[in-house]
C-alpha cells in the first residue's frame, strides 16, 4: 500500500510527491526527481503535438480547442469577440469516477 502522508483538501508540494515516489519505489531521491521530470517532459511533448495522453487508470489529458465565440462586457453588457484558444483539458478515468463514487 502506498503511505499518503498529505491532509485531504490541501495540496501537495512538488517536494512532498517527489520524496513520496523515492519512498514507495525505493529509489534515491535524484533518481526519483530525474524519473518524475523525464516523465512530465515525455507527457509534455506528446500533449502539444497533439496527441491524447492516457495516465494509467487516472485519466487522459489533451488539449481541447475553443472556437471564438461572442461574448458580453460584464460592466458595460457590449458584445465582445473572443478569440478561438486551445486549452489543457483533463478527463478522468472511469476507474477514477467510480473509486471517487465510494
Amino acid at each position: 500500500p502506498i503511505k499518503v502522508t498529505a491532509i485531504a483538501g490541501k495540496t501537495i508540494t512538488a517536494s512532498a510527491l517527489l520524496q513520496a515516489v523515492a519512498d514507495h519505489t525505493e529509489m534515491s531521491r535524484s533518481e526519483a526527481k530525474r524519473f518524475i521530470e523525464s516523465y512530465l517532459d515525455v507527457v509534455k511533448a506528446h500533449v502539444l503535438k497533439g496527441v491524447k495522453v492516457k495516465i494509467g487508470d487516472i485519466g487522459m489529458i489533451m488539449i481541447r480547442a475553443r472556437k471564438a465565440r461572442m461574448g458580453r462586457n460584464p460592466q458595460t453588457g457590449a458584445p465582445v469577440k473572443i478569440k478561438a484558444s486551445k486549452k489543457l483539458a483533463f478527463r478522468q478515468s472511469a476507474v477514477m469516477k467510480a473509486a471517487m463514487a465510494r
